[in-house]
């Protein structure tokens, strides 16, 4: 197991400047991506929804799964400072069925981890309904919930760069794929933690202002509404290259270079 000072270090700060200079004469074409893959799962939701109804969402979730990949390896390579054309997003459709499987395991894992926090909303549901009278104290019903939801957390930070390994190394499975993923982020779940909720306090910080200022200067929701949405279409290519600096750096530092190699792998991914 790595050891908590051999862990290469960085800071939000130095995370950002990677973000910035990741787009630096790419980000119209960056938010042009984001476009493309939004309204190409817009138009399939649209064309599925007459024929599917409400199984139109999950069907489309893994019809598409590989444009959410093809995302994930665009941003890659403009981070890496590659060739980040916008065809990147239809490369992973030539491992579809890799990609989908690795998208089935990874959320099978995260809803086995979130069985303590259903399991705790189970046993709060069924003291309640077996007797009306009991209460349970708001302040121990919160406690426990976060309790539960904690698992749940710390698993979505421990395969958070799965996809970027599987596309990293095409041969290698989708478990070895999980477990360098839960390597890389290991001494690293809080921090990452204290990231994403400093960005969402950010983002939802600034959609508030900007919602405010738009209505009051154009006393319009529906135009308060679309100068909202392009500040967070603006926003999103941001988020995405600085969530791929992180796993650029991590990937990039000396203990992970003996990532398993795909001849090491015994799992094989099954045929669909």
């Amino acid at each position: 197991m790595t050891s908590f000072s051999s862990l290469p270090d960085f800071s939000f700060g130095q995370l950002c400047q990677s973000a910035f200079k990741a787009l630096k004469g790419n980000f119209l074409k960056s938010i042009g991506v984001i476009i493309i893959a939004a309204l190409l799962h817009g138009a399939a939701n649209a064309l599925l929804s007459c024929i599917l109804q409400q199984w139109a969402g999950f069907v489309i979730n893994w019809l598409l799964f590989p444009l959410v990949m093809g995302g994930v390896l665009y941003f890659l390579r403009l981070v890496r400072q590659e060739p980040a054309p916008v065809a990147s997003l239809f490369e992973p459709f030539k491992q579809y069925f890799r990609m989908l499987w690795g998208w089935l395991r990874v959320n099978l894992f995260l809803l086995l981890w979130s069985l303590p926090f259903f399991g705790v909303l189970a046993f709060l549901g069924y003291r309640v309904t077996s007797d009306p009278e009991v209460k349970p104290d708001k302040l121990l019903v919160l406690v426990l919930c976060i309790i539960a939801l904690l698992p749940i957390i710390a698993a979505a930070f421990r395969y958070m760069f799965t996809y970027f390994i599987m596309l990293d190394y095409p041969q290698m499975s989708v478990r070895d794929c999980m477990k360098q993923s839960a390597k890389l982020v290991y001494g690293y779940k809080l921090r990452f933690f204290g990231y994403a909720m400093l960005w969402s306090f950010m983002l939802i910080a600034l959609i508030i202002t900007v919602a405010l200022i738009s209505v009051w200067l154009f006393q319009s929701p529906v135009v308060s509404i679309f100068i909202t949405m392009l500040i967070y279409l603006t926003v999103l290519p941001l988020c995405c290259t600085f969530i791929t600096s992180c796993y650029a750096v991590l990937a990039a530092s000396p203990d992970s270079d003996d990532a398993p190699s795909a001849a090491e792998s015994d799992d094989s991914v099954p045929a669909v």
